[in-house]
């Protein structure tokens, strides 16, 4: 394949229905993840109640700690270098190359494995059986993140999605199960058999283009197989050396807040209701909205790649991901907003109801992040990782300080105002910064119509808080639904305007409708 046909082709699927139709696809992906995870949270709450959702909260955040730690950063960097020798169309050193993933995988794996393993003792926060169970889990998740890294980069989308739902289903089928019989002490058991899971069931998927011959090269040819990938992995190993510090800042932020919550609890289980809630609150608002993002970055980042060293359309490409991001996540935020107190008592429990101030007040750090959420790959797309790791530090430093302070002061609304004020400044750090750097541009043709959704969220905000904090609700229910009457037509009329979207799903309803 021609590698000039291959940028044109790139240049060609960079428009609004190309990144509408894989958000689509991975966006109704998602939502059905989404769905099966509320059952699973559902289910867990009422199971194990707020002090079981700390527990894993607390497991699985220490889990992603040594996880982002010994991977090497090879998720993103694997990604990048697969990407582009996808676009020279070399069958042989796209075969070789994702050898020598699977090699480094399989090896930063077993290391963070045998971490996990050494330090278990020494844990004081949790019995040191969980940690020992859950070690095998390190290893599982630097291997299913070098498949996925292999399958986004030779475009297999649609078999990441297969392997997503799966994956989701599988998890809800092993713990409720586990939960259920053992309770709060089957957790590390539950999490352990879950990501034994996953890990089979991506092998099975991704194994089917390129199989597997590690092991059988590793054996036919001894030491010069070994050399030649060490080798051929260095430059990959060096991109995600600040992922790699980036990532362990992450989470060892959000494993620092979880901690302090826990600290200043009078009682260790009063500690693990508090870590519950916030854990609840967050999910709801950050980690289900983020399903969007999601949803845009298993094909954006591969895009942006391969086109990153030509800044005019790395421009476009990153302007119309911010784009569609604020189109589709405003309505989104206003709906959840408006539909938080019922929603948390739906997918939870009663007993959750003190973390929905947190999660209201949390939005607008999502709406922020539809901003500057796709301009922060550009460094990583680039091969900047020093960039990367620069900006990631100062807002995990920024979360790190605010939230506990917050949290210090006005409980657990203090944490969402945190996140929020933080996605702003982050916003505008991320802009001047990269805009000095690498010269990006922010397209300003729809900036009236992001302030409008910005002043909807807002509204909607004050006037759910106004509810919660009074048993005066006539102001949420008259203020709420006009909020999303205008936010849905605002997006709408965009999408309209600047899709075939809309114009292809009336054409079908009329077909359909019709016959």
């Amino acid at each position: 394949m021609n590698k000039g046909n291959v940028n044109r082709q790139i240049d060609d699927d960079a428009t609004y229905d190309h990144v509408i139709k894989y958000t689509g696809l991975f966006g109704g992906v998602q939502g059905l993840n989404m769905l099966v995870n509320i059952a699973r949270n559902k289910l867990t709450a009422w199971l194990l109640g707020p002090v079981g959702t700390g527990v894993i909260s607390l497991l699985s955040n220490f889990i992603e700690l040594l996880h982002h730690s010994t991977d090497l950063g090879l998720c993103f960097s694997s990604l990048k270098h697969v990407s582009e020798l996808f676009g020279t169309g070399d069958e042989q050193r796209i075969s070789r190359f994702i050898q020598t993933v699977r090699l480094w995988c399989l090896m930063a794996g077993l290391m963070g494995m045998l971490i996990s393993m050494s330090i278990a003792p020494f844990v004081t926060w949790t019995d040191p059986l969980n940690v020992f169970i859950i070690s095998p889990i390190i290893g599982t998740l630097t291997v299913i993140a070098g498949e996925q890294a292999i399958l986004k980069g030779t475009k297999q989308l649609k078999t990441v999605a297969v392997i997503s739902v799966l994956s989701t289903i599988a998890t809800l089928v092993i713990t409720v199960p586990i939960y259920f019989i053992f309770g709060i002490m089957g957790i590390a058991v539950a999490l352990l058999l879950n990501h034994c899971a996953i890990l089979l069931l991506t092998l099975r998927f991704s194994t089917r283009r390129y199989p597997y011959r590690l092991f059988s090269s590793l054996i036919g040819e001894g030491r010069p197989f070994l050399s030649r990938h060490f080798s051929a992995g260095v430059p990959m190993l060096i991109l995600g050396v600040g992922y790699v510090i980036a990532g362990v800042f992450g989470k060892g932020a959000e494993f620092v807040i979880r901690h302090f919550i826990l600290e200043q609890a009078p009682s260790l289980e009063q500690g693990e209701v508090e870590v519950g809630l916030y854990t609840s609150g967050y999910t709801i608002m950050v980690s289900y909205a983020s399903y969007i993002f999601t949803a845009m970055e298993v094909d954006f980042f591969p895009r942006l790649s391969a086109a990153a060293h030509d800044m005019t359309r790395s421009n476009r490409i990153i302007n119309q991901q911010i784009e569609v991001c604020a189109l589709l996540i405003a309505p989104l935020l206003v709906c959840l907003v408006l539909l938080m107190p019922h929603l948390l008592h739906l997918l939870y429990a009663q007993s959750y109801h003190n973390a929905i101030p947190m999660a209201v007040c949390a939005s607008m750090l999502m709406f922020f992040k539809a901003f500057f959420g796709p301009v922060e790959y550009l460094a990583l797309a680039k091969g900047d990782s020093r960039m990367y790791m620069f900006v990631e530090l100062c807002y995990d430093i920024a979360i790190a300080v605010l939230i506990p302070l917050s949290y210090s002061r006005y409980g657990l609304m203090g944490c969402g105002i945190a996140l929020s004020v933080i996605g702003f400044l982050n916003a505008i750090f991320v802009y001047s910064l990269y805009s000095w750097k690498y010269r990006f541009r922010f397209h300003t043709r729809h900036v009236i119509f992001h302030v409008i959704q910005f002043i909807l969220l807002l509204t909607t905000i004050l006037a759910v808080m106004h509810g919660v904090t009074t048993t005066e609700k006539m102001l949420k229910w008259s203020v709420g639904p006009i909020c999303v009457l205008m936010s849905v037509f605002i997006s709408f009329r965009i999408l309209h305007r600047e899709t075939t979207v809309i114009q292809t799903l009336k054409q079908k309803i009329c077909r359909k409708s019709r016959s």
